[in-house]
């Protein structure tokens, strides 16, 4: 027995020195341009099946002697197995080179892509084919104009499909980025998905406008529903890289916001010390925070952010929130190293609020489809760390309201913002976004948050749409006090958790959930929906640059543009795929078509974000 055992363990140790040696030959020629991360797999994958089917052969053999001794030879020859063979595959680490048989396979999956998107070009064609053969039915001098628009707005799609299938093709070169030759494969498809979202709003519009059936608009919904999943199919790949990336970047941005704001030592620290407490909402207070932050973070300042006659909370920020800085707000005010601001926001000479870093700023360029709404998130996240013990009450409130994913949420505002601020948006107007996002995720048992200052709100969803669960907690009407600010905080919270968001861009809470989601989720610009302004930021919008021209309808009060033209958008609805701008080369003023227009934010330096060299 002892000379099978033996003869065994020599068997074993053979094998295991032949893996470590097809894993040191690999690693040793890794410098070369040879591919060996499949050929290891294959090999390890055929010595796996040998040897198991070697070992059962074994142990057959030894588990036949009846003897005490035989048996604790099989148990050790077990182990052995055990624990060399039984591990999973993906754990085997191989070198990844490149050569010619990684090349071939780049080419092969470049090429299912380039004919994916050939397919999904000519899906999109016989969409558009039978909504204008029904547009066009329509006998009046408005459905003509309508339909040639739409017509216009499916070649600049489609384009942009011929566009996307030559950029995986190898045999074509593409430049057709407006970034400095960055375009990536996220970039292209994150940027298609968007201008799919504000064509189906034209083609939504003009169907409300015509007066078409309920069933026009579902056929149109349907059409939209199916090129999105197919195109966010093709993009999960690249999307799964771009958001690797930013999670890396994230990191080292809150590193180095964190490292600013709490220093070594305090009282040697450069601060910026801001009194801007204002008497506005929550959402409003938070952004006003912003306006010192950011510059601040600048000029490589500590924030010192005074809370003072706060009306929600007389101890301050720190009650709910873990705070600002660790240095103690009291003692600089009269520091020579103190610089102070009262009212309003001390930009640095030529400082442009709405920019994104330029030490960064390809790099997110190039991995997230909204870059200024991205690096705004990273000091709304920041500063909304909410505290451990709050957290909890949030999570035992969303249980007591069975608040279980999938879920969809909505803000409606009602109260004095619409008296003041905003105009009336009815409900159905919410339910319009969150049907079709139900309708994309093919969930039957539909499940929505509200949050709304407006009791009645409640009722009316449940009234119009009987199919659904509307969940909701008790509203504090308060406007003042620390329960008004837990009641803010649960909805923001709660918003935060769901899967998709509508709400209306002009208030201050819908633009903190989109930043929240920009925080937490990557890439928000799909789990989020205005239903009045776009995302803006203190009253300022980016500006865009024309990737196609633009021939106006003037009775629509639309303005000429060619490409290449900067627009500057203003506030206004994109529901209907339209925003109301400026073209900066003539100041010619009046409604564009968003799917084409690209999104350029303004850069500045922030020496703060610099790499050591």
């Amino acid at each position: 027995m002892v000379s099978t055992f033996t003869s065994n363990r020599r068997a074993i140790f053979f094998v295991l020195f032949l893996m470590i040696s097809v894993t040191v030959y690999v690693t040793r020629f890794s410098g070369y341009r040879i591919n060996f991360q499949n050929m290891g797999k294959d090999a390890v994958q055929t010595m796996q099946k040998h040897f198991k089917d070697y070992w059962t052969s074994i142990s057959f053999t030894t588990l036949k002697n009846a003897t005490e001794e035989g048996g604790k030879d099989a148990s050790i020859l077990q182990d052995v197995y055990n624990v060399n063979y039984t591990a999973k595959l993906q754990d085997v680490k191989f070198p990844t080179l490149t050569n010619e048989k990684s090349n071939n396979e780049r080419i092969k999956i470049r090429n299912l892509k380039k004919n994916a998107v050939r397919n999904m070009r000519k899906q999109f064609k016989e969409y558009w084919k039978s909504i204008s053969s029904i547009i066009l039915k329509n006998p009046t001098e408005e459905g003509k104009k309508d339909a040639l628009a739409l017509q216009d707005g499916f070649k600049v799609l489609d384009i942009r499909y011929e566009e996307i299938g030559n950029f995986f093709d190898d045999k074509i070169e593409v430049n057709n980025d407006y970034f400095n030759g960055t375009s990536t494969e996220f970039y292209m498809l994150s940027n298609l998905l968007t201008d799919l979202k504000y064509y189906w709003l034209h083609i939504s519009s003009v169907i409300k406008r015509l007066g078409l059936s309920s069933n026009m608009q579902e056929f149109v919904n349907n059409g939209y529903i199916k090129s999105k999943k197919e195109l966010k199919n093709l993009i999960e790949e690249s999307e799964t890289i771009a958001r690797k990336n930013m999670d890396d970047l994230q990191m080292y941005v809150q590193k180095r916001i964190n490292e600013l704001q709490n220093p070594n030592n305090c009282n040697s620290a450069s601060v910026y010390v801001c009194n801007m407490v204002n008497g506005a909402g929550f959402g409003s207070e938070l952004h006003s925070i912003l306006k010192c932050f950011l510059p601040a973070f600048k000029q490589q300042r500590t924030l010192i952010y005074y809370m003072n006659g706060w009306k929600y909370d007389p101890e301050g920020w720190s009650h709910l929130f873990a705070p600002l800085s660790d240095c103690d707000e009291t003692q600089y005010t009269s520091l020579s190293n103190s610089q102070i601001v009262n009212g309003n926001a001390v930009y640095p000479t030529g400082y442009d609020f709405i920019s994104i870093p330029e030490e960064i700023s390809q790099f997110i360029i190039r991995n997230h489809a909204d870059p200024f709404a991205w690096w705004i998130a990273q000091f709304i996240g920041y500063a909304m760390r909410i505290r451990p013990d709050f957290v909890n009450q949030l999570n035992i409130t969303a249980q007591k309201i069975n608040f279980t994913k999938p879920i969809a949420g909505v803000h409606i505002r009602r109260g004095d913002k619409i008296k003041w601020e905003a105009k009336k948006h009815e409900v159905q107007e919410y339910m319009f976004f969150i049907k079709n996002w139900f309708d994309e995720q093919n969930i039957e048992q539909r499940t929505v948050y509200v949050a709304t200052d407006d009791d009645g709100v409640h009722q009316e969803l449940k009234t119009k749409y009987p199919s659904y669960k509307f969940i909701t907690t008790p509203t504090d009407t308060m406007r003042k006090g620390l329960s008004a600010l837990q009641g803010i905080v649960k909805d923001i919270y709660l918003l935060s958790q769901c899967d998709f968001v509508a709400c209306t861009g002009s208030s201050n809470i819908c633009h903190l959930v989109y930043e929240l989601f920009s925080f937490h989720h990557h890439d928000a610009s799909t789990r989020w929906q205005s239903i009045d302004h776009m995302y803006y930021l203190n009253d300022a919008i980016f500006p865009y640059v024309a990737i196609s021209d633009h021939t106006a309808r003037k009775d629509k009060s639309e303005i000429n543009f060619r490409k290449g033209d900067i627009i500057r958008v203003t506030h206004g609805c994109p529901t209907d795929g339209f925003i109301n701008s400026e073209n900066t080369n003539n100041r010619e003023k009046g409604r564009v078509p968003l799917y084409k227009l690209r999104s350029k934010p303004s850069i500045d330096s922030f020496p703060i974000l610099r790499r050591p060299s």
